[in-house]
């Protein structure tokens, strides 16, 4: 299950809401809403740019979560204490594979707008 932080949490040194506004996910696990566009999120990663989105996994605590992206991102674990995600979309045709628990779902960028410089 995913949910979303408040507009004024601070995610990596951003507001969620320098980073996206009215995002839903659909029960088809497409997300729905507007990216934000970022000259620089330097706290994100060195050369940082483009649109985030920002969610929380909703998890059992001792499960082992693994994430993977289509955008070419390291795949990676997640710590059982840190399941909040900032996902760097290029495009909406972008997907964030999620297994936990043994189960793999599957999110898709293709409903979101993705604002530009």
């Amino acid at each position: 299950m995913i949910t979303f932080f408040p507009p004024d949490t601070k995610l990596y040194g951003k507001k969620v809401s320098e980073l996206q506004s009215g995002v839903k996910i659909d029960s088809s696990n497409t997300f729905h809403g507007t990216l934000h566009h970022l000259d620089s999120y330097p706290e994100y990663g060195a050369d940082a740019s483009g649109n985030f989105l920002a969610f929380n996994l909703v998890t059992q605590p001792d499960e082992q979560v693994h994430i993977k992206s289509s955008t070419g991102s390291p795949e990676k674990d997640l710590e059982p204490d840190d399941r909040f995600l900032v996902w760097k979309v290029n495009s909406t045709a972008d997907t964030l594979e999620v297994t936990s628990g043994g189960t793999k779902e599957v999110y898709s960028a293709a409903g979101l707008k993705l604002e530009e410089e």
